[in-house]
């Protein structure tokens, strides 16, 4: 005998109250076995995709115009991330022309100098970050340099730590 058979239904024979507006929804267990069955169907199914072969990328070749006024803008003081963005190419591209023609990097590690006067500028109430666009280093290598020399820093609201 069905689960739906004892419950109360009108002269019609429909269901009255929740139950027959629950209706088909209420039954579960045809719906449940359905879904295990798909369930069952895609995992035993495998799905083989053909390999796509993707050509290697070749590295963006520049003319010897090109490296060399790379060259040339680098040594009149032009950043390998300045000159990367202008030629369209990645940092380290700029890097390999610079080492092919005997260009060692410049030092990009704040000096002593340096660290003294963002020193002296942080105790005058200026942030990190304009201390940090000052120099042209990241406020974050400022932040680390005075707690190196000991200055106490302030929190993102002015107070001190």
């Amino acid at each position: 005998m069905p689960y739906n058979e004892k419950l109360p239904r009108r002269e019609t024979g429909q269901l009255i109250g929740s139950a027959g507006i629950l209706g088909a929804y209420s039954i579960t267990k045809v719906a449940t076995s359905q879904v295990r069955a798909l369930v069952a169907k895609a995992r035993s199914e495998t799905v083989v995709r053909e390999a796509r072969e993707v050509p290697p990328r070749r590295p963006k070749s520049l003319d010897a115009d090109i490296q060399g006024a790379i060259v040339d803008r680098y040594l009149a003081g032009r950043t390998m991330k300045a000159l990367a963005a202008e030629m369209k190419v990645h940092r380290t591209t700029i890097r390999t022309v610079l080492d092919r023609h005997g260009i060692a990097p410049r030092d990009t590690q704040i000096s002593d100098t340096d660290v003294a006067r963002a020193a002296a500028l942080y105790e005058s109430g200026q942030s990190l970050a304009t201390i940090g666009a000052q120099l042209g280093f990241n406020p974050q290598t400022i932040s680390n340099r005075l707690r190196q020399i000991g200055v106490a820093l302030r929190d993102p609201h002015g107070r001190t730590r």
